[in-house]
């Protein structure tokens, strides 16, 4: 069984790694060839990405023109050149002479002062001064370890007076930063889009360069990998389906190896409980004769001694310890004789209990037997038995489990009725039996340790009866083997009822539930 699950646990891991191998190498050529695509997908995303931010700072710069035309420097600087500034949303904006002289900057507070005489800012002007007159110009311009994108565009100032002046050159400033990152990750759809001074080597990246061609920074974004994203979704799934398989498998190893340490434990458990059960039985039937020969010579004495057979004992204490001799010599063999008896039940060793008996007729013998003690007490007994009910069982074992229950309600009953019934069950199956008494009863916490060997209800006038405490233990043993069983009802200071089922005869059936009794 254990080569069997490491066989199966061998041959599911290889059929595991095999499907993942089936699957995996067919994707990933799949996958380079579609990376081979994407990649040249990438480089038109990248110039339509650096057009875009040209395009943008074009449009920003348009705006200022625009708003800036025909407008007196003096107004400008007043207010009037932050506001266009804010309305247009760019870090600032500045106004140069043809040869590329600074003439006003307008800036955040976060924006340095110092971006409008930065020499990119200048050629970028003086390049706007001499252009064409639609021509506009743009680029990249590095400040301060910060990169702008800008574009430039000639206004018409006026003079304070309203004469016409000479034309200016307006440069727009946007900060690459992360709100236009933003953007243009989601209009793009590039992921981890962000700018870096050096180009990183595992992902896409746009060189940005100013008006001398110089590269002032790159934008960079994660590569689009078919196959890696495959890995990444499928990883996981891959690594939980290996790990579940090897868990199960190993699983059930273990359950087959545990399965087959228990059966073997089982086994030799039984062995050694047959065995020991014979011994046990071997050992009461060597031992019981040696404990009856002096056990009877000692009882057969005691009765001589008191029945003063040859002469008198001479005082009146040797007339008390003869009966306490018989008394205790009597008890003794009566307890040897029980244990024994439980012993041979319980090893199985006892005579077979498939019989035909008549459960009417063991009735009557016990009650006769027993009638003169019952009297002693001022007991009265009563049988009521239904027909002539015949159980499949042992003329003995029968007529020990009456005189077991018969004689424990004698015991621990002083006054009243002790009611014997019998009869068949309403199926017809099983033959059932009552013994109701008017005792002391058991209390419900007992009820569950009773029919163990030895035990007796924890009671003063229980423990004043004496006993071996193995007659219910005996009688539980009985019904076990003959196919029957056993139900106890009592309470306290009441009475108690115990009900057993047989077998029938006639019917060959094994044991059925026992019938609820009724109040005595």
């Amino acid at each position: 069984m254990v080569f069997s699950g490491r066989i199966a646990s061998v041959l599911g891991l290889v059929a595991l790694l095999a499907g993942v191998v089936a699957v995996y190498v067919p994707a990933t050529r799949v996958s380079a060839e579609i990376d081979s695509a994407l990649q040249r997908e990438e480089d038109v995303v990248a110039d339509s990405l650096k057009m875009r931010l040209l395009a943008d700072a074009e449009e920003d710069v348009q705006a200022l023109a625009g708003a800036t035309t025909a407008r007196a420097l003096d107004d400008l600087r007043s207010g009037y050149g932050e506001s266009m500034r804010q309305a247009v949303k760019v870090s600032g904006f500045a106004l140069f002479d043809a040869t590329g002289a600074e003439i006003a900057f307008f800036g955040s507070i976060d924006t340095p002062s110092g971006l409008a005489r930065t020499t990119a800012a200048r050629r970028l002007a003086q390049q706007a001064a001499v252009g064409a007159e639609s021509q506009h110009f743009g680029g990249f311009v590095l400040s301060y370890g910060q990169v702008y994108v800008t574009a430039a565009a000639r206004v018409a100032l006026t003079e304070a007076d309203g004469g016409s002046a000479e034309p200016a050159i307006a440069v727009t400033f946007t900060r690459v930063e992360h709100s236009v990152l933003s953007r243009l990750s989601q209009d793009y759809r590039l992921r981890g889009l962000d700018f870096s001074q050096d180009s990183v080597p595992d992902k896409n990246a746009l060189p940005l360069a100013d008006n001398r061609g110089g590269i002032v920074g790159y934008l960079v974004w994660s590569r689009t990998s078919p196959t890696e994203t495959m890995l990444r979704s499928l990883g996981p799934w891959f690594m939980a389906v290996v790990a579940a398989v090897t868990l199960i498998l190993t699983l059930l190893v273990l359950l087959a190896m545990r399965e087959h340490r228990r059966a073997a434990a089982a086994q030799l458990a039984t062995e050694v409980v047959v065995k020991s059960e014979r011994a046990k039985s071997m050992l009461f039937a060597n031992l019981s004769h040696e404990f009856r020969t002096p056990l009877n010579a000692v009882i057969g004495f005691a009765d001589v001694m008191r029945l003063r057979m040859f002469g008198s004992l001479g005082h009146a204490k040797y007339a008390e310890y003869v009966d306490d001799i018989h008394a205790s010599a009597s008890h003794l063999l009566t307890l040897i004789e029980d244990v024994l008896m439980l012993s041979r039940y319980e090893a199985n060793e006892a005579e077979q209990l498939d019989a035909p008996v008549s459960l009417g007729a063991a009735v009557d013998d016990v009650r006769r037997m027993l009638a003169q003690t019952a009297a002693d007490k001022g007991l009265t007994l009563q049988t009521d038995i239904a027909g002539s009910p015949m159980v499949l069982a042992s003329e003995k074992a029968i007529r020990q489990i009456v005189t077991n229950l018969v004689g424990n309600a004698i015991k621990y009953t002083e006054r009243g009725t002790i009611r014997i019934g019998a009869g068949t069950s309403r199926l017809g199956k099983h033959v059932w039996m009552t013994v109701t008494d008017s005792g002391i009863g058991i209390p419900k916490e007992h009820l569950n340790r009773i029919l163990s060997p030895f035990e007796q209800v924890d009671d003063v006038y229980a423990r004043k009866q004496g006993g071996t405490g193995l007659g219910l233990s005996i009688v539980g043993t009985i019904l076990a083997r003959a196919g029957g069983k056993i139900r106890i009802e009592s309470e306290p200071g009441v009475g108690t009822r115990v009900s057993v089922t047989l077998r029938r005869a006639d019917t060959g059936v094994a044991s059925a539930n026992v019938p609820h009794a009724r109040a005595a």
